[in-house]
């Protein structure tokens, strides 16, 4: 009998064990929480709490649980009176005029590992539930003038409002298409015109009682705030200068040395309406260009699209102001064929200097494996000259002549024999190595640079040059 006891003692012991699980199975429940539904006042309120039906474990508790206002999540601590009993302190305290949201997810478990039947979630607001909105300010204020043609109007709020209730309860007469910009608080929200004021009309912007709060309270009096847009005037061009040396253009004097990529910088007396912008410039002859305004609408930058032609003239009229302009800045000077001089023979003994070549003057050439031809080229300014390009734009025709190009140098000191004529400042001077073949009668030779022939600061010829020789 005795040595029954201890089998006795340990089988009631996992009957009792067994009968308490079954006393366990059922889900936990949320049973209260604190402040509860409805509204809270803030300056009395630092916690917020759950009690459940049963000990909670705290770890996948405090994971399951979250606290946000106006849909932000809220930072903060946790603390429990007992495992039934979980507490939640934000960091920044509550706020008024705030909407609150706690959050259980289903896996919060009790002790015993059974979770939530389903995610639960409470609410409230905390204070001035029963106050209507009211406008605190609206700026410019009532009657004041518009004079930019784009000027935002501002309203601040007592409290949070629903915006969707301002978008219904806002009305502008006449017509004016804006964006809204809330401010983080949805307290403040400023409309930011998408067109411009009509100069001399009268805008009325009425905000009606179809405005509420968060709450769903209304606005008790409709705000009406009236703006005159004034006439400005015509708009006077200020100021026109270079943008990349800062120099000031005359309307009374030729602007001379103006660069084929120059950019433009007008300062106008006042912000101009995109329609007014419009029709500011004008060119003769016309050429395209681009102009970038300020966001104020006062100033401007001014861009050709196509580069002017070398030494061309543009005038250029910006409201009552006219300007003369002339692109024959040293950077924009394209390539030109300034002199050219052949020599025959350079291997022979009794060989002249390079001869000059003149329009239907003789070449002299003859069976040779050694002739060249000099040409002497002025440039822009910092700019040279690509060999590859000059090569490709060279071209000797003639029917009594067989020429073959056997290289090409560019001028160095050393040079031999030394050109006629030594290149100076602003030109450069190439010799093009030549095999020559005499297959003809007397005729003419034409040498010619195709107008395509171009330096390092995209500088094109443009027309073709062509020099016509008679060969003996």
């Amino acid at each position: 009998m005795k040595s029954l006891l201890p089998l006795l003692l340990i089988l009631s012991i996992g009957a009792c064990r067994f009968a308490e699980e079954l006393l366990h199975m059922s889900p936990p429940e949320v049973v209260a929480w604190t402040p509860g539904s409805g509204s809270a006042d803030p300056e009395n309120l630092n916690t917020v709490k759950i009690v459940f039906s049963a000990p909670m474990n705290r770890n996948l508790t405090e994971k399951a649980f979250s606290l946000t206002v106006d849909g932000a999540p809220v930072e903060g601590v946790f603390s429990w009176k007992t495992g039934e009993n979980l507490s939640f302190t934000p960091r920044q305290g509550f706020i008024a005029h705030r909407l609150y949201e706690l959050y259980l997810d289903s896996e919060a478990e009790d002790s015993w590992g059974n979770s939530l039947d389903s995610e639960w979630r409470g609410r409230f607001r905390t204070g001035g539930d029963d106050q209507p909105p009211r406008i605190v300010t609206v700026s410019p204020e009532d009657y004041s003038t518009i004079t930019q043609p784009r000027q935002h109007i501002e309203y601040l709020f007592s409290e949070a409002v629903n915006r969707q209730s301002f978008r219904e309860a806002l009305s502008v007469r006449p017509a004016l298409l804006c964006v809204q910009q809330w401010g983080d608080d949805s307290r403040s929200v400023v409309l930011c015109p998408l067109e411009d004021y009509e100069a001399g009309k009268e805008y009325r912007f009425t905000l009606g009682t179809e405005l509420t709060d968060l709450a769903g309270h209304g606005l008790e009096e409709s705000c009406i705030r009236v703006y005159p847009v004034a006439d400005p005037g015509a708009p006077r061009l200020e100021e026109l200068n270079c943008l990349s040396d800062g120099s000031i253009l005359s309307t009374e004097l030729l602007n001379g040395g103006l660069e084929k990529d120059t950019v433009l910088q007008g300062r106008m007396n006042r912000s101009l309406s995109r329609g007014e912008q419009s029709v500011l410039l004008s060119f003769s002859p016309d050429i395209p260009y681009e102009t970038r305004w300020s966001q104020e609408g006062d100033e401007f930058t001014l861009i050709f699209n196509d580069p002017p032609q070398w030494e061309s003239f543009l005038t250029m009229k910006a409201g009552d102001k006219s300007f003369l302009l002339c692109f024959d800045g040293p950077g924009s000077r394209p390539p030109e064929p300034l002199s050219l001089h052949f020599c025959a023979d350079a291997d022979h003994p009794e060989a002249d200097e390079p001869r000059p070549l003149f329009l239907n003057g003789t070449l002299g050439a003859c069976d040779s494996e050694h002739a060249f031809l000099d040409i002497r080229i002025a440039l822009a300014e910092a700019a040279v000259l690509n060999i590859s390009s000059l090569l490709d734009s060279l071209n000797i025709s003639s029917s009594v002549l067989t020429v073959k190009g056997l290289g090409c140098t560019e001028y160095d000191m050393g040079m031999t024999p030394v050109p006629a004529l030594i290149p100076g400042p602003g030109e450069c001077l190439y010799r093009i190595r030549l095999n020559t073949e005499i297959t003809g009668l007397p005729g003419t030779v034409v040498i010619a640079l195709e107008g395509s022939l171009a330096d390092s600061r995209n500088n094109v010829m443009g027309e073709r040059y062509a020099l016509t020789v008679c060969q003996p």
